[in-house]
């Protein structure tokens, strides 16, 4: 597995990521494409209202907010206007992430 010099910060960098992991497998541009597919098709199941599932990684599924009056922070009074009805994106993350996240820091630890 190569080893991360920086942050992933965006898909160009996730591109060339898989690339390597994927020991040249694929061209880093192959990679980037299917990355801007997947996350269109994501956007636009959720969009619709479905709910998509990536065995391994987490599902993507649509929450929707009601209307509601917005309250003041500071004075906990309630204002006048309000926050309209809109669809939010929520991520669960798949069980299998959160174990091996927390079996592999339990060894760097003991290590």
């Amino acid at each position: 597995m190569p080893k991360l010099t920086t942050d992933i910060k965006n898909n160009k960098h996730l591109a060339k990521y898989l690339w390597e992991f994927s020991g040249g497998a694929y061209h880093t541009y192959e990679f980037f494409d299917m990355l801007d597919i997947l996350s269109e098709a994501v956007y636009s199941a959720v969009e619709n209202g479905y709910s998509v599932r990536l065995t391994g990684l987490g599902r993507f599924m649509p929450e929707d907010v009601p209307e509601r009056m917005i309250k003041s922070g500071l004075t906990g009074k309630i204002k006048l206007t309000k926050m309209l009805a809109h669809r939010k994106l929520k991520f669960l993350p798949a069980v299998n992430i959160n174990r091996k996240l927390k079996a592999s820091s339990i060894e760097r630890n003991y290590e």
